[in-house]
């Protein structure tokens, strides 16, 4: 089942890999990296095949498969580019 995504800000045009953490309650659970041809590859497919408006949103994939959301204190990093920090109860 899909569940939900969180979109942000902008974060200028990454080259390269994007590295990204998750940790809870301080321990690391999730570590990967994606190389951002790999994302812009698949945008620029959607965006050929969709009639996509300002503000719509294209998935792009994820850096590893959903896990399960458990209580405690959630961080996503993703470096240069932010990090998401959420209370999950």
């Amino acid at each position: 089942t899909q569940g939900g995504m969180i979109f942000g800000e902008p974060a200028g045009q990454p080259t390269g890999a994007v590295r990204v953490s998750v940790s809870v309650d301080g321990e690391l659970v999730k570590e990967a990296s994606r190389d951002v041809d790999d994302a812009r590859e698949i945008y620029d497919r959607a965006r050929a095949a969709l009639e996509l408006r300002p503000g719509d949103h294209v998935a792009t994939g994820s850096f590893f498969p959903a896990m399960p959301m458990v209580a405690g204190k959630w961080v996503v990093d993703f470096g240069d580019f932010g990090r998401l920090a959420m209370t999950v109860r």
